[in-house]
């Protein structure tokens, strides 16, 4: 069960965020914001604390193709920051004890890491003409906002779990 717990979370994950961008209606509330989910990042984030930078940075790699491939016009984007913010996660995990609270604010950190990242590429390429004030406010706060939650949603519930796979990796 151990050994396909991730593989199946992360397929969900990738999964549920196309189902998610779907079915969520680009006016909530009556306020026109973009809600951007990230949770291949979590994911991705995830696997990075529980196991080691090597895995990591494994499914940071191939979460980052598949998602270049299946919803970006540009390869490689995505590629890069899974595999890079991974690395970036296994190096800052070193200086914390992991807990909710760090596993929470390294992911939002993360997010708002790929979302300027994303956002840059972007407007270098002038293939968004929104200003970073226009970026802040209408899509990374939503963003993080909608991230935070499903943190929380994901990393409560399943925190025995993820801690199961800390002991075993320590044993090993």
């Amino acid at each position: 069960m151990r050994k396909w717990f991730l593989p199946t979370l992360a397929f969900l994950c990738f999964i549920l965020e196309s189902v998610f961008v779907s079915v969520l209606p680009s006016e909530l509330f009556g306020m026109e914001r973009i809600l951007v989910p990230r949770f291949v990042l979590i994911i991705v984030v995830f696997v990075t604390m529980f196991t080691n930078v090597r895995t990591g940075m494994i499914y940071g790699f191939v979460l980052g193709i598949l998602y270049d491939l299946l919803y970006t016009n540009l390869i490689g984007v995505y590629m890069f920051a899974f595999t890079f913010l991974a690395y970036i996660v296994a190096w800052i995990i070193k200086l914390f004890q992991i807990n909710t609270f760090t596993v929470t604010f390294i992911s939002l950190i993360m997010i708002t890491l790929l979302d300027f990242y994303v956002y840059g590429i972007q407007y270098l390429l002038a293939n968004t003409s929104m200003i970073a004030s226009e970026f802040l406010s209408i899509r990374l706060l939503p963003t993080l906002i909608l991230n935070l939650a499903f943190v929380i949603v994901l990393f409560v519930p399943l925190k025995r779990q993820f801690f199961k796979i800390i002991d075993t990796n320590n044993d090993q």
